[in-house]
Order: C-alpha cells, then sequence, then structure tokens
C-alpha cells in the first residue's frame, strides 16, 4: 500500500459518534428490563452497594426512574449529535472559514444542524424532523424551569406529511401521538426515545456521506500534518528532517502512517483518495522545504 492509497470512508468524528452511541438503546432497554424487576419486588440490592435502598413505593420507583433513564437518552443521544456536528463543521477542507464560522455562531443546536446540513446539499429529512423535535424534548429537560422551546409550525406539518412513512420506517411510531406527548409537556415513551436515537444514527450516517463526498482531502491531509509536525517541533527539533529525510519512498510511508492514525483511511478502488498530484509534491519535498510549508512564524526564527 502507498500513500496514494490514502482516502477517508468514515469520519473520525463518526467514529467517535459510533463508539459511544452505538449501542444505547440496548443499554436502554437493559435499564428498563432491570427496572421491570424493582416494580415487580424482585430486584435485590448487591452488596456491592454502601448505601440502603428500600423504595417505600415501588410502583412510583419505578415509574420516576424509567423517566429519569429515557430522559437522559434523549438529552445524551442530542449531546452528542452535537459534538458529533461541532467536529465536522470545523473539518479542514470542508467549508470555507467564513461560512464553518456563520454556522458555529448561529442561535440554536437545530438551526445550527439544519445549516451543516443545507450546506451539504441535504434535504431535510425524516429523520433530521425526528431529531429536530428530540431537540425540543431535550431542551425541555435540561432546563429547570420546564422550558425549551416549541416545535416549529413547518417541522410539525412535515412530520404530518410523513407520517406513513415514519410509521414504517421507525418501528410503527405514531407521529400525531408523539406530537401531542411533546406538545403536552408529557415525558417520552420508550418508542419516542428508541426512534430519536435510530433518527440521529439515521442522520449522522447521511451527513458523513455527504462530508465525504465533497471535502478536500488534500486540504485536510495538510492540515493534519501541519498539526502533528508543529506539535511536535515543539520538543523534536529533527521532525522534519524525520518526516523528509530525502527519500520519496521513506516520505510516503512515514506520512502514510501519520494519516491513518489521524482518522484518514486504507481505501479500495472507487473510494475517494489524496490526489496523485498532490502525494507526489510532498514526497519530494527535502526538510527544509517542508519546514517552511508547515512551520509558523515562530518555529523559523528558532
Amino acid at each position: 500500500m502507498t500513500l496514494a492509497d490514502v482516502g477517508l470512508t468514515v469520519t473520525p468524528a463518526r467514529r467517535k459518534f459510533k463508539l459511544t452511541a452505538g449501542q444505547n438503546n440496548h443499554f436502554l432497554i437493559t435499564l428498563l428490563v432491570g427496572l421491570d424487576s424493582v416494580r415487580s419486588g424482585e430486584a435485590v440490592v448487591s452488596a456491592e452497594f454502601s448505601t440502603s435502598w428500600s423504595p417505600s413505593d415501588r410502583e412510583s420507583s419505578y415509574h420516576r426512574s424509567r423517566q429519569y433513564a429515557l430522559e437522559s437518552a434523549l438529552v445524551w443521544i442530542t449531546d452528542l449529535l452535537d459534538g458529533y456536528r461541532r467536529s465536522i463543521t470545523n473539518m479542514p477542507g470542508l467549508f470555507a472559514e467564513g461560512d464553518a464560522l456563520r454556522i458555529n455562531q448561529m442561535d440554536g443546536r437545530a438551526r445550527k444542524l439544519r445549516e451543516l446540513a443545507r450546506h451539504l446539499s441535504l434535504e431535510q429529512s425524516d429523520a433530521e424532523l425526528l431529531v429536530q423535535v428530540g431537540y425540543v424534548w431535550r431542551n425541555r429537560v435540561v432546563h429547570s424551569d420546564g422550558s425549551g422551546g416549541r416545535v416549529s409550525a413547518d417541522v410539525r406539518a412535515r412530520l404530518e406529511r410523513a407520517r406513513d412513512r415514519i410509521r414504517a420506517d421507525f418501528r410503527g411510531l405514531d407521529v400525531d401521538e408523539y406530537l401531542d406527548r411533546v406538545g403536552g409537556g408529557s415525558i417520552p415513551s420508550f418508542k419516542d426515545t428508541a426512534s430519536a436515537i435510530a433518527a440521529t444514527q439515521q442522520l449522522v450516517q447521511a451527513i458523513d456521506h455527504a462530508v465525504i463526498d465533497r471535502i478536500d482531502l488534500d486540504s485536510w491531509g495538510e492540515a493534519l500534518i501541519g498539526d502533528f509536525v508543529r506539535e511536535q517541533f515543539v520538543t523534536n527539533s529533527a521532525v522534519y528532517a524525520q518526516f523528509w529525510p530525502g527519500n520519496a519512498e521513506k516520505t510516503c510511508s512515514k506520512v502514510r502512517q501519520l494519516l491513518l492514525q489521524q482518522g484518514m483511511s486504507s481505501v479500495g478502488p472507487g473510494d475517494r483518495r489524496l490526489s496523485r498530484d498532490w502525494v507526489e509534491e510532498l514526497s519530494s519535498l527535502r526538510a527544509r522545504d517542508a519546514r517552511e510549508r508547515f512551520a509558523p512564524s515562530s518555529d523559523e526564527t528558532q
């Protein structure tokens, strides 16, 4: 394999998202199954717990704890999505600096998400509409006064028009009941929360595919290399000579390993990859040329 076989199949941001959120439904179901044992009186306190646990009203404890689990899962998945959105927006080679800054400075998570999707030429999907409602629910949970905005009339109308498709795609989710629970300030049902999780995962996948199709891989690779060598130069003044020893093959090998470690991928036929011109230009540099190319002015004076 060579540096010319390096590209992108999934962003580091999505890898991180999947690692953290990949089994949300499983974890949530496990918690709810455990709470059923509390409700039935079969739950036993393990010796590892140093605190006492003896609810006077098991039914009330069950319902309140179930609400906590469902709302926590909803808050968590929307916050993970926000972290993913920030990482994607700030990827070098994706947007002009001014566009990324404008997205980040917009008011509200939902508006930032829609603007990111719009810049990626993504129409507002059913998954995004459900996520938009999830943001409203999330805000009501985390704000102590119970505020958090309302589902916009446009989002509501789009969801209502898509009710049959959503029922089929999200395991029977009833849009009208879903919107009634949000509008009435009710707690989310298990299906509500599970649907929000599924919608978020679908949306992240769609955004990631659009990013991979659009991003300038040469610019992103350049930024990854520059960040690494500038950081290393602080304690290792020979870093440029190590990566550019005057041998193109050795440079390609070292840079390839670095880019794979920083989130790029070894790709196959048909996948997007670094351009041959960029690879040849980079591998032909001498250490001095590389330092002039990547080092900030403060390094050059040392």
